[in-house]
């Protein structure tokens, strides 16, 4: 099903997924109290760079699989086509 929303609705089918990630980053917030109240954070510059450096590593990999797939889905050049 999601595969044919994409073909025939493609915009409004991504705008209510990145709807749906971006109202999900409120539960993943790591900086909560026990009742789920958002608390800044306050364990200085390391947690935060923590934090920080935990997206960037985030990033990278999905980057790395991104690149490596295209690589997949490329012929090779030294392959021929029997017919």
């Amino acid at each position: 099903m999601l595969e044919w929303l994409l073909e025939t609705r493609h915009d409004a089918t991504m705008a209510v997924l990145v709807g749906l990630m971006a109202g999900s980053l409120r539960a993943l917030w790591p900086w909560q109290a026990a009742d789920r109240t958002l608390l800044a954070p306050v364990g200085g510059v390391g947690e935060v760079a923590v934090v920080v450096g935990l997206v960037v590593l985030g990033a990278v990999a999905v980057l790395v699989l991104i690149h490596s797939g295209e690589r997949i889905d490329q012929p090779r050049s030294d392959q021929t086509l029997d017919v």
